[in-house]
């Protein structure tokens, strides 16, 4: 039994459930509580369990209070869990804290019944308070910062700006006795000293520290209209001493993760690094003289501190990459948001949003002559925006010598000023059908019309993971790669992914055929893992899906809203998926599917960049194919990678087992349960998970003895498809025998176009996969493996090579030695 018990539900870029996981400031709270001798808990799992399993494990610490970190994105997560958590364990009492529950208490309280509590504003004394107030030592109208339900009324304690008094802030209308400090840099006396750093309490293992992150300081003075972490701040700043910063850095420097090889990057999440000028150059000129051989840094920061020295510390100091928040180089839209200053930047011409602008391009170019990696955030669709204004920062952007850069979209949040100003300027605002937030942002213009630069690193891993799932909807192939991300993609203060994972389940709807949506949502609310994504796949036409998006929210499905994928009602037209990419603004991906009698060659090159589907429909298309696999290498052009070739019902010819035997896809159509989109029913709505697997696994061995397939020369490199249409079993048990190594290439692009959207992206480049046959055993990355069950990966640059196992899900990266040594035993 715990007192408490923190809930993170993680939800990536507004789109994928990944799990329950750590936070930096749940985090510091049990630190803090710690300190104070009070034992607290962190609930973390993957995302495979259901909603109900998911709470029945948080309500097994046994605790007290279950507090949750809210966002926007994560919201209706967490409205589930409470739910469920209230009806298991009615006396537990259920907190929310964050930015989201900061700025929308009447919200969360007015449409969540199961919550009780909620913290606004950075929750360390609060929280220790509200386990005072449940052992009777204190009252709950005595907590100040809070909002609770008294019966039917909504009190509020204080307001988050009469809360957050720290001891050392400085603000933008900051007295010059208070700004004078940049002219003679005095260590101040500092209110952050006073929480236990979470990584050296042992609160969050040293292995997340590149992507959940430290921070030196709170908050930021800059008056942006679009950002809700300032806003949380009441625009003050809050540091830690540069002498703790050190200690800690010390501690991750002498840590076990940053002695077992290779460089520990530490992601510095400040809402603004650069606050003070002198406290980040002293800092900078300390780190240097420590001179951490084991760590990396990176950090997002303002540029107006910099200066030519800093280029020179920070390369010393041993940060790797930097990133600037631009938002926009146009003057006039830097103006509408306040990102440079609140007051009116149209009496001097907007002199000091063009210095902005210009400080950015010398920062750039002055870390680039440093050898430091830089990116740049842009933001399209703020307030007065055009189109044009869109197409000159992307111009800007493109002349920049950058590392990469973010492509984002405006997003309103609540407790900005944007969230009260956006309206006057033609923005708009909805919601998905019964869920409050997150709000789905709508530009006054078409956004999606803006070019995406190849070297963006925000909106391509997104759509790219869209395109990874409807690839293994309709091919059943793709799941190589986890859904790793850059540390910086999961915001500040938030936390990330560890790298790798196993692919979630994924259910399809067939709209055409589903004939009682409220069953079918009341049946996904008690069995789909919190993880797996919903898609909707239609034939011909675009239905409506708002009645289906109601039943989810009524019957509690966890999922955030609906991808949709429509498929050509005939022939070999376009498939259109659309999907949420980011910010909630809908965009469409268009897959092209092609005959594979009109594919002469994977190296020539291919118009457009829609995604691209092969479809292997003849005996006739495997005879080409064979002319392809014949040789044991095959290139592939830097184009094809760029279309995220798939090939439909590609699993079959993987060599990785059929996952309709397992139901890894999960299909329903009327009120059917099909394994696979070529498949035939193994249950019905209302059967378990468990059902319909031992379903599958039984026509699976029936399949596999009425074929003899453990007798079979093909058996180790065959799928064992369960379903062979429009192939007849005896056709493909032929095809299979003849040895046509279709599966190097279906596998080898699989493996090629999930490392298009990977931190490790294939160079421009072509890419030669090569079949490997040599009895020989190796260990890659702590895995042994027959070299006759892998592919080998490897591009015209030396260093990008792969090794792969679709049989074994297994991907790891080699050295250039490693290939060699590869090559020479094959």
């Amino acid at each position: 039994m715990v007192p408490i018990v923190f809930v993170f539900p993680r939800v990536l870029k507004e789109v994928y459930f990944e799990g329950c996981d750590y936070h930096l400031g749940a985090g510091y709270i049990r630190a803090y509580l710690a300190h104070h001798g009070i034992l607290s808990g962190q609930y973390v799992d993957n995302g495979h369990l259901t909603v109900q399993e998911t709470a029945a494990a948080i309500v097994a610490f046994q605790p007290q209070i279950v507090g949750f970190s809210v966002y926007d994105a994560n919201y209706y997560y967490m409205r589930l869990l409470a739910d469920k958590i209230r009806s298991l364990a009615p006396d537990i009492t259920i907190v929310c804290g964050g930015p989201s529950a900061t700025f929308s208490a009447e919200l969360i309280l007015g449409d969540s019944k199961a919550v009780d509590v909620v913290v606004e504003g950075y929750g360390e004394e609060a929280t220790l308070d509200l386990i005072c107030w449940k052992s009777g030592t204190m009252e709950l109208d005595e907590i100040s910062g809070i909002v609770f339900r008294h019966g039917e009324e909504l009190r509020r304690q204080s307001k988050i700006r009469e809360r957050q008094t720290p001891s050392a802030t400085l603000t933008s209308n900051a007295s010059s006795k208070e700004r004078s400090i940049e002219n003679g840099y005095v260590e101040p006396k500092t209110k952050l000293d006073e929480y236990p750093d979470p990584y050296v309490t042992g609160f969050i293992p040293v292995s997340r520290v590149s992507d959940i992150g430290i921070v030196t300081s709170r908050g930021c003075a800059f008056p942006c209209t679009f950002c809700n972490f300032a806003a949380m701040s009441g625009r003050k700043v809050t540091f830690q001493s540069l002498e703790k910063v050190m200690e800690i850095l010390e501690f991750l420097d002498a840590s076990d993760e940053a002695r077992s090889g290779g460089k520990l990057l530490v992601t510095i999440n400040d809402d603004n690094f650069t606050m003070h000028g002198r406290r980040f150059h002293e800092l900078l000129h300390r780190m240097q003289g420590r001179h951490f051989e084991r760590l990396d840094f990176w950090a997002e920061m303002r540029v107006e501190p910099l200066e030519e020295r800093s280029f020179g510390l920070l390369r010393a100091a041993g940060f790797r990459e930097v990133n600037f928040g631009l938002e926009s180089a146009v003057p006039s839209v830097l103006a509408s948001i306040k990102k440079v200053r609140s007051g009116d930047a149209f009496a001097d011409g907007y002199e000091k949003e063009r210095q902005y602008i210009d400080k950015i391009k010398w920062a750039v170019e002055g870390l680039h002559k440093s050898g430091i990696e830089t990116c740049v955030s842009v933001i399209f669709g703020s307030p007065t925006e055009t189109i044009i204004d869109a197409m000159e920062t992307i111009d800007f952007i493109g002349s920049l010598p950058l590392d990469r850069y973010a492509h984002n979209y405006i997003t309103v949040r609540l407790g900005t000023e944007l969230a009260e100003t956006y309206s006057q300027h033609g923005i708009t605002t909805s919601t998905v059908p019964g869920r409050p937030l997150p709000l789905l942002t709508h530009a006054a213009y078409d956004i999606h019309q803006i070019p995406i630069l190849p070297h963006d690193d925000s909106q391509l891993p997104i759509r790219g993971l869209l395109l990874q799932d409807a690839a293994f909807l309709l091919s059943g192939t793709g799941n190589f790669i986890g859904r790793a991300r850059r540390p910086k993609d999961h915001g500040r203060g938030g936390a990330g992914s560890e790298s790798g994972g196993e692919r979630p389940m994924i259910f399809a709807l067939w709209g055409g055929a589903l004939t009682a949506p409220e069953e079918v949502a009341e049946w996904l609310s008690h069995i789909k893992p919190m993880s797996a994504m919903v898609w909707m796949l239609q034939q011909g036409c675009t239905a409506n899906t708002d009645e289906l998006e109601v039943a989810f929210a009524a019957a509690g499905v966890a999922t955030l809203e609906l991808q949709i994928m429509t498929l050509p009602s005939q022939g070999h037209g376009e498939v259109e998926v659309g999907g949420k990419l980011t910010g909630g603004t809908k965009g469409t991906i268009t897959i092209h599917p092609r005959p594979l009698g009109s594919l002469k060659n994977l190296v020539e090159t291919v118009s457009g960049t829609s995604p691209l589907q092969l479809l292997i429909e003849t005996d006739e298309d495997t005879k080409k194919l064979s002319e392809l696999t014949t040789a044991r290498s095959i290139v592939v052009s830097y184009s094809y990678l760029q279309r995220r070739v798939t090939f439909k019902d590609g699993c079959r010819w993987s060599h990785k087992h059929c996952p309709a035997a397992s139901a890894e896809r999960v299909v329903v159509k009327g009120n059917e349960i099909l394994p696979c989109p070529a498949g035939s029913a193994v249950g019905r709505v209302g059967d378990s998970i468990q059902k319909l697997r031992d379903n599958a696994t039984q026509i699976s061995a029936r399949e596999r003895a009425r074929r003899g397939c453990d007798g079979c020369a093909a058996r180790d490199r065959c799928s064992q498809c369960l379903f062979t249409a429009p192939f007849s079993v005896e056709t493909f048990c032929e095809i299979q025998r003849r040895g046509q190594n279709v599966g190097l290439l279906v596998d080898g692009l699989s493996l090629a176009t999930a490392l298009m959207d990977t931190p490790d992206p294939i160079p421009p480049s072509n890419v030669r996969l090569t079949a490997l046959t040599a009895s020989n055993v190796i260990e890659v990355g702590g895995t042994t493996l027959c070299l006759s069950d892998c592919i080998l990966l490897s591009t015209d640059t030396e260093t990008y090579n792969y090794i792969a196992s679709a049989k074994h899900g297994f991907v790891a990266k080699l050295s250039t030695t490693q290939r060699q040594l590869i090559e020479m035993l094959n």
